[in-house]
């Protein structure tokens, strides 16, 4: 806008609002943002202040561009040097200025001068060494060997740092608590490993803003225990799961359970079926949550070392994946998949940073960039010797002789001066890296120097043992490479040594301190005393969760798989249905699959006249969702029209569906209640005395066969939907059993003989009472007779167009005196 036509016009009304500018941090602008400023600011009567370092500019790869600030310095009418440092004790700021004073030119390039600062703060130093120079040996001997593994060294040095945080938390001279204590990383790598060696010690300690929650360990883990919820058919996934943090299991685990710990292995197994149930039913948050409670997964984290970063870590993924799930309606398959991507993607962003955990107290691990303007009592500078790697093939360099404009050169046969140029101005900002970790301190700081390999070009390298190519930079690369490849051990200590004795003793060079047993034990954690209490009541060690199903597991006869039984044996379909196939849910797919997709569709679907879109949209969504041919689509939308406007009949009472309002509907309404310890004898007396001639002999003869599992414990279920219509409350059931291939097969004796086989009558009262016992707890004046509607049980392959039919419904409502009897007889009271 400034360099076109109206550019005059914009001065003009930016000169009618300001007059002056002030602009901090000026070393991060680049060459576009400071011609912004001049053509604004830059002439009277306007003012244009620039405040900035050009030691600390080390924001290059967001584009700031230091010689767009060394142009500005050059341009300025004056300039001022602040020259007093109110951080730093002054035996620590003279500490620092000699390490920059040794070389004649400290920053790499003549334009940045080094202005010794002087202490503004008073007083002897609080502690003999306020800088402290490491260094690690590859042998005694004096002559040069190999030299040390990067990897290898970083490894060690974490393991000297944690020893020496821990030596001044404990130590009671040095007075030092964990957040007075910072390490200063180059990489969020460098960032973990140190993380984990603090860990080791139980040092509190957390990462600032090191890296992407994806890659992390909790989120390979959870990717592992998603892909087999989402899918909790194949073993093979589910055992992955089980090996993950979030279950605990270990190797004799599993060959206990594979190796005559059937049953063990089929309820961990089936477990999964229950999480794949809820995420389809209420999402992946409210199943991460559930299956965290039932796992005792915050406890098991919390009881390890580095568990709380563990734990942020994992709900932080927790609510990622909801917010997914949620934007992008992703079904369970999408939301793996999602995860994958997003494991995979190199992508930055403020929601994808790691959180901090509980800081209150701990040891601060923060990368250099994210350092700058924060100060501590206590920096560790460990990982400051970075390496100068050049790109033979591209290299990115600013031009002197072309008014330092950027340039990148591409190879093979780039110029040795463009090379030579991009790797000064990579030591350059390595060099100012370190001044800004450095200058955090206030009064101790550490450092860690070796021979380690592919250092030869690095920070420490240039500073310590470049001093004798300081006088002309024409060539300094290859000179310092073939001192730092030559230089021994005892070499590179002695000309550390000539650093201590020029500092008068405030700089001690020391060897790499080597681990040991030592721990910390925090001395503010609250501290639990054990003491005896006697124990005056029995406990019972026998309290399982059982459901409906385990209740009737060793009744003959009955299907236990939460799948859509097929009851249609000699009914097979037609040989002229071919060209029906996505036209009737006769032929809709069987299985479980089905069953998890119409409980999805209509725990979703607004019965009440929602618009048309949006049921054509849900529909697709769950089809595909589900993995269910789109075809399929038609034939869905007429069947929600049809059920919609089915009419449900009870005594006193008629409506449909679509006379329900969203919000006088409670989907999957979860139930618990302590059971007594009843029999099946008990239940079978209960029926008989109360009365339920509905299926008469039949369903007599069927709680003969009947043997309940458990005795007793908690029972637990889910009811698919309550309604209320008319200060009534109606229980609805879901059915998607294939029964065969005409509505007649969902009507009459045909459906009573389904609800007596499959043990529904017996679901239906278990539901209807902890209905009732929820409405006593809710209603004021609650009365059964009055307020209890009934039981439907919708068998959905058989609804039909027409409204009146009773094709494909089954209600009832059973007596309250019945209710009561099996209230009293199973619920445990007080």
């Amino acid at each position: 806008a400034l360099r076109g036509g109206q550019g005059a016009a914009l001065v003009r009304a930016v000169e009618g609002q300001y007059r002056a500018a002030l602009v901090d941090e000026f070393q991060d602008t680049d060459k576009v943002q400071y011609e912004i400023f001049q053509r604004l600011f830059d002439r009277p009567p306007m003012m244009l202040f620039m405040i900035g370092d050009p030691k600390q500019a080390i924001y290059s790869f967001r584009g700031a561009d230091l010689f767009s600030y060394l142009k500005a310095a050059q341009d300025a009418d004056r300039s001022a040097t602040l020259t007093r440092n109110w951080r730093s004790t002054p035996s620590l700021v003279e500490s620092v200025n000699l390490l920059f004073e040794s070389h004649p030119y400290p920053f790499g390039f003549e334009q940045i001068q080094f202005h010794p600062a002087t202490a503004a703060r008073p007083g002897a130093s609080p502690v003999p060494f306020p800088l402290t120079i490491w260094y690690l040996t590859r042998t005694n001997g004096k002559a040069p060997s190999k030299p040390l593994n990067q990897s290898d060294a970083v490894g060690t040095i974490a393991e000297a740092v944690a020893e020496e945080v821990v030596r001044l938390l404990i130590t009671p001279q040095e007075r030092t608590a964990p957040r007075q204590i910072a390490v200063l990383t180059r990489t969020h790598a460098q960032s973990q490993i140190i993380k984990h060696a603090l860990s080791k010690k139980r040092v509190p300690a957390v990462l600032h803003s090191a890296g992407s929650v994806f890659d992390t360990g909790q989120a390979d883990g959870l990717l592992r225990v998603l892909e087999a919820v989402a899918d909790p058919h194949d073993p093979g996934k589910v055992r992955a799961a089980l090996a993950q943090d979030m279950f605990g299991w270990q190797a004799g685990d599993f060959h206990d359970a594979m190796n005559g710990g059937d049953e063990r292995w089929r309820k961990r197994w089936a477990s999964f079926y229950h999480d794949y149930r809820i995420w389809l039913q209420r999402g992946i948050y409210p199943m991460l949550r559930s299956l965290m409670a039932r796992e005792r997964v915050r406890s098991r984290m919390l009881s390890r070392p580095d568990g709380e970063r563990a734990l942020t870590n994992l709900l932080h993924l927790a609510e990622l994946l909801h917010e997914a799930e949620s934007e992008h309606g992703l079904g369970p398959e999408g939301v793996v998949n999602w995860l994958v991507e997003q494991r995979q993607s190199a992508q930055e962003g403020d929601e994808r940073q790691l959180r901090l955990e509980s800081d209150a107290d701990a040891v601060r691990i923060i990368t250099m960039h994210k350092s700058k303007g924060l100060q501590f009592d206590v920096v560790f500078c460990p990982f400051t010797w970075s390496g100068v790697r050049m790109n033979k093939e591209a290299v990115v360099f600013h031009d002197g002789s072309d008014e330092n404009r950027l340039i990148l050169r591409l190879g093979p046969d780039i110029p040795f001066e463009d090379q030579l140029q991009a790797g000064k101005e990579l030591l350059a900002e390595n060099l100012r890296m370190l001044y800004v970790a450095l200058t955090r301190a206030r009064e101790r700081c550490y450092l860690a120097w070796g021979r380690i390999n592919g250092t030869e070009m690095s920070a420490p390298a240039y500073l310590f043992h470049g001093r004798q190519s300081g006088g002309d930079q024409t060539d300094w690369m290859a000179p310092l490479t073939r001192k730092m490849k030559s230089l021994s051990d005892a070499e590179l200590i002695r000309e550390l040594g000539h650093l201590s004795r020029r500092s008068g003793g405030s700089i001690r060079i020391a060897p790499l301190i080597q681990p040991t047993d030592l721990a910390y034990e925090n001395p503010t954690a609250e501290k639990r005393l054990a003491r005896k209490r006697n124990l005056r009541r029995t406990i019972s060690g026998y309290w399982p969760m059982t459901s409906f199903s385990s209740l009737t597991a060793a009744a003959p006869d009955t299907e236990k798989a939460p799948d859509d039984r097929d009851m249609s044996a000699g009914d097979a379909p037609s040989q002229n249905r071919e060209s029906e196939e996505f036209d009737s849910l006769f032929d809709f797919p069987k299985g479980a699959r089905a069953g998890l997709f119409f409980h999805d569709l209509l725990e979703h679907w607004d019965h009440a006249g929602g618009r048309y879109g949006r049921q054509e949209e849900l529909i697709r969504s769950k089809l595909q969702a589900h993995g269910f041919d789109d075809q399929w689509h038609p034939a869905l939308n007429r069947f929600l029209g049809h059920l919609s406007a089915k009419q449900l009949s009870a005594p006193g009472n008629e409506f449909s569906l679509s006379q329900v309002k969203m919000e006088h509907r409670i989907n999957e309404m979860e139930f618990y209640f302590p059971l007594k310890g009843f029999t099946s004898e008990q239940i079978k007396t209960c029926f008989q005395s109360c009365g339920h001639a509905l299926f008469g002999d039949a369903m007599a003869a069927r709680l003969e066969r009947i043997h309940f599992a458990p005795e007793k414990g908690v029972l637990k279920g889910f009811i698919d939907t309550v309604i209320q219509y008319d200060h009534q409350y109606f229980l609805i059931d879901w059915k998607s059993n294939h029964l065969g291939y005409h509505p007649a097969f969902y009507d009459g004796p045909m459906l009573d003989k389904c609800m007596v086989g499959d043990d529904y009558f017996l679901q239906y009262h278990l539901y209807a009472v902890a209905l009732s016992r929820l409405l006593a707890q809710k209603i004021a004046g609650y009365r059964y007779e009055r307020h209890f509607g009934g039981v439907f049980y919708i068998f959905l392959r058989g609804i039909t167009a027409e409204p009146s039919e009773r094709s494909g419904l089954f209600f009832d409502r059973p007596g309250g005196s019945l209710i009561s009897a099996l209230d009293d007889l199973m619920i445990k009271k007080g």
